[in-house]
């Protein structure tokens, strides 16, 4: 592969106005690890807001091949290889012995990681263009060991695949993961055409590399220190090995609210950094850079990396949206099929209508949900969304889907936790609603459980009133499911009945109240009661023994109907400036006091 004159095609690409980063990515990326704060959709969410707010296209993702046993071999030795072929060998990369099946799937998933990089460093090269692996990183894999959740290095992979392949240029490794980029650098101790650059919290080993810069921080770096650190050190780095080609480990686990670091970087710190890794490598010639994602910790990891390549490709800050409403795209984008073919080995990237409906002329239309989602087409969404995968972090390793569509009181879907039937996991039960909101058609939820059988409360998190069992905390994913269903069959909204409080305190952050009247009378009692904990103030509030009105007498609970507008015309009628009024002038209405 010869090296492109990558700073001309760079400037004509844009001139052209050609997309600024081409994105790499696997339906096969996403994998559970039990008891880390690892969020296995994180590449998805990037995906997901990257495409809704129309960012990237279909055009611009690839899809990632699965990594093949010799090109491993060019970055590990045989020997590591073959000890993982039984369980034991992941031993000391996660903490723990997974079974079989869990094994297996990690690592298929990182081999097609390691693909995904090694696609996007050859589209780099051969475009000049930005490219970003949304997974790979996984620099603590060294040639003869795994370690810190990573089995294979990709970026090492990857380069050994562009020096086969005909590349021989000058490589600059940018690291800027919290961790030590540690394997990368083992990798390449004595390769001095590959310079690996690493500003973590701890090093992992002393080991010599000539070609290599290393500084550790320690604990609790700010913002002012990290930007510092990378401003006084990598400028001299891209002057002095003028690399032909950079890999960017853009981890955001220094982030100040990572589940797993100990510094203290702000959002702004993070699009900071990655802006100046940008604008050194422009100003040293324009190289083509690969970004892969390598640590992020927690639900919230994601919106980092999204910040950073949406002001790559719009030139500007775009925030992406809460992590509560990327769930909806994420899952809008399953539901709608918008991702792109299957590929050669019947990947399932999207759903066809036929998956999702069943064939019209052999299924009775009363056996679909909705008159729209056959079983196997809900079971594959639920299997791409990630809930089949949470579900089996759980310990229930088949989950089972059946419908119950011909019920008088409203059609019905349960999921167990094994085809036996054992432990019944999730079950709802929804009906048509036109009466609430007269001119509205809603999908009215009349019974949702979402519970854990195998597990029991924490003597700090007591059961909530009706509930036998603690939950899954699925609430929020399937919530936004069963609206994006009742969207695709083009229903104004999702219509919910709070019997208690804490189901109207939770459900308060993504839904609206109907009435005006409701919602005030709701923010009246939850002003008083929010600071206690949850089981305590719901069950004091069903008792009558914490809230009472102005004559002194308890405030009874009334159920409340809430709603997810779907439709326009809905959300205009419960989020116009006209109910926020009106809600306003009936909140002085009510003088609550806790007894």
């Amino acid at each position: 592969m010869p090296s492109p004159a990558h700073s001309v095609w760079s400037r004509v690409s844009r001139a052209l106005g050609a997309p600024r980063l081409e994105l790499v990515y696997s339906a096969r990326y996403p994998v559970t690890v039990a008891g880390a704060a690892i969020d296995p959709r994180r590449g998805e969410r990037i995906l997901a807001f990257l495409m809704e707010a129309k960012l990237v296209r279909k055009r611009h993702l690839h899809r990632a091949p699965r990594a093949s046993l010799r090109s491993l071999l060019r970055a590990h030795t045989e020997r590591y290889l073959e000890s993982l072929r039984e369980t034991a060998g992941l031993v000391p990369i996660i903490g723990y012995d997974p079974d079989d099946e869990e094994a297996q799937r990690m690592i298929e998933a990182q081999r097609f990681a390691v693909g995904g990089t090694t696609l996007a460093c050859r589209m780099a090269l051969e475009s000049g263009r930005m490219t970003a692996n949304l997974g790979g990183g996984f620099h603590h894999a060294g040639p003869d060991e795994g370690r810190g959740f990573c089995v294979f290095n990709d970026i090492a992979v990857a380069i050994h695949e562009c020096r086969r392949q005909g590349f021989t240029g000058r490589i600059l490794v940018v690291d800027l993961d919290l961790h030590d980029g540690n394997g990368t650098r083992r990798v390449f101790a004595n390769d001095e055409s590959v310079f690996t650059f690493s500003i973590h919290n701890q090093s992992w080993d002393e080991l010599p590399a000539i070609a290599s810069f290393c500084l550790e921080l320690g604990s609790g770096v700010d913002d002012g220190v990290y930007l510092a650190a990378i401003h006084r050190h990598l400028p001299a780095i891209f002057a002095s090995v003028r690399p032909e080609l950079v890999i960017y480990v853009a981890g955001v686990d220094p982030a100040h609210n990572d589940r797993l670091g100990d510094w203290r970087i702000s959002e702004q710190g993070l699009l900071d950094r990655d802006r100046a890794v940008i604008e050194m490598a422009r100003a040293a010639g324009d190289p083509p850079i690969t970004v892969v994602l390598a640590g992020g910790y927690g639900g919230e990891a994601w919106r980092y990396t999204a910040r950073f390549f949406a002001w790559r490709v719009a030139g500007k800050v775009v925030d992406p949206p809460p992590t509560g409403r990327e769930t909806l795209l994420r899952l809008r984008n399953l539901v709608r099929g918008a991702a792109p073919s299957p590929d050669e080995d019947g990947e399932l990237w999207s759903l066809s209508e036929e998956d999702i409906m069943g064939s019209l002329g052999e299924t009775p239309r009363r056996t679909r949900l909705l008159d729209y989602f056959s079983p196997h087409g809900l079971e594959l969404i639920l299997e791409q969304s990630g809930i089949f995968d949470r579900l089996r972090a759980e310990g229930y390793r088949r989950p089972t889907l059946d419908f119950d569509v011909a019920h008088p009181l409203g059609q019905g879907l349960r999921v167990w936790g094994e085809p036996e039937k054992g432990h019944l996991l999730i079950e709802t039960r929804v009906l048509s609603e036109r009466l609430v909101i007269p001119g509205f058609d809603l999908l009215r939820i009349e019974w949702l459980l979402i519970q854990n059988p195998r597990a029991r409360f924490p003597p700090e998190r007591p059961p909530l009133p009706g509930q036998s069992h603690p939950g899954l905390g699925l609430l929020s994913e399937f919530m936004t499911l069963l609206a994006l269903l009742a969207e695709q069959v083009q229903l104004d909204g999702l219509l919910f009945v709070a019997s208690h409080y804490h189901l109207a305190a939770k459900g308060a952050k993504y839904l609206r109240f109907v009435r005006a009247d409701e919602q005030a009378w709701f923010e009246a009692v939850d002003e008083l009661v929010r600071e206690l904990p949850l089981a305590q103030a719901s069950q004091g509030i069903d008792d009558g023994t914490l809230v009472v009105d102005e004559a002194g007498a308890p405030v009874t609970w009334r159920p409340l109907y809430m709603a997810v507008p779907l439709s326009a015309a809905l959300r205009e009628r419960l989020e116009s400036a006209e109910y926020e009024a009106e809600v306003a002038r009936l909140r002085g209405r009510y003088d609550f006091r806790v007894a």
